[in-house]
């Protein structure tokens, strides 16, 4: 009985750690593009000032 149930918990485990994994990166992301995504906007409006 024991060795039936491993499997399926090491399945769920790695299912668990996927996905967390994954919104850690889309929050990282976002951070990311919340920042550089700023800074590019700044960097975009000072090139229309020079014009």
């Amino acid at each position: 009985m024991k060795n039936q149930n491993k499997p399926p918990k090491l399945f769920w485990r790695i299912v668990i750690s996927a996905v967390g994994a994954a919104l850690i990166l889309i929050a990282v992301s976002n951070l990311a593009l919340y920042f550089f995504g700023k800074t590019v906007s700044i960097m975009q409006n000072a090139d229309d000032l020079k014009d």
